[in-house]
């Protein structure tokens, strides 16, 4: 990755956690999901770390709709 590439990423990444450890599921998925879009970019859509970040991605739409029953 390009070193701006990494620092957008990590800043994604610890504001998607910080808003989902806030149960602000909807916000944290939509940080997740530009963070998905970058490392599809740069690794590929079928690395391990993409693939990882799909998973999570998908667990906080679930996240947000079992939080809005």
């Amino acid at each position: 990755m390009e070193t701006l590439e990494v620092l957008q990423d990590a800043r994604l990444n610890i504001l998607a956690k910080m808003l989902d450890s806030q149960g602000k599921y909807k916000e944290a998925e939509q940080m997740q999901r530009q963070q998905l879009k970058l490392c599809e970019k740069v690794l590929g859509k079928e690395h391990p770390e993409t693939l990882s970040m799909n998973n999570h991605t998908q667990h906080l739409g679930l996240a947000d709709g079992l939080a809005n029953r």
